[in-house]
């Protein structure tokens, strides 16, 4: 993993561990396709666990019509998962520095600056993940190899 990547999902983290330990309420705005169905229960599942007042809600696309709607949303801290780019700039105008985006798709260079921008697509190098070690920590499990596998017959 890149630095620029650690360092993004450590400032996540922080994000998160505030808004439970302030007991925040959290929403999570996500894409109605299977990137976004399965990114937003993985969120919200996690947050769940960790004690977390969060709701979550599928969105076909991300337009100032969503983001307008944060501003008036009663949650204190909103996870766009799956969707969001190109409205880093409109989100930071509308509910300040209460709003993460994770995704994959491309953003612009401005975007890549955000640090409220989390985009594996441009924070994830190539070699990051041919390399079997960067994988495993990549993924957090332990891929076996060739010389570790035992055949039965």
């Amino acid at each position: 993993m890149t630095k620029v990547f650690e360092e993004s999902l450590s400032l996540f983290k922080d994000k998160i561990s505030d808004c439970i330990k302030s007991n925040k309420s959290i929403s999570i705005t996500t894409h109605n396709d299977c990137d976004g169905l399965t990114s937003g229960s993985i969120i919200t599942k996690a947050l769940i666990r960790e004690g977390a007042k969060c709701t979550i809600r599928t969105s076909k696309e991300f337009s100032k019509n969503v983001v307008q709607s944060f501003k008036t949303d009663s949650r204190d801290f909103h996870i766009i998962t799956d969707l969001g780019g190109g409205f880093g700039n409109e989100l930071n105008q509308t509910i300040g520095d209460n709003w993460i985006i994770l995704d994959h798709h491309q953003i612009s260079d401005e975007e890549k600056e955000n640090e409220n921008i989390i985009n594996s697509l441009n924070q994830i190098t190539l070699s990051d993940l041919i390399r079997p070690k960067n994988i495993e920590q990549y993924l957090s499990v332990k891929i076996p190899t060739q010389s570790s596998i035992k055949r039965t017959n």
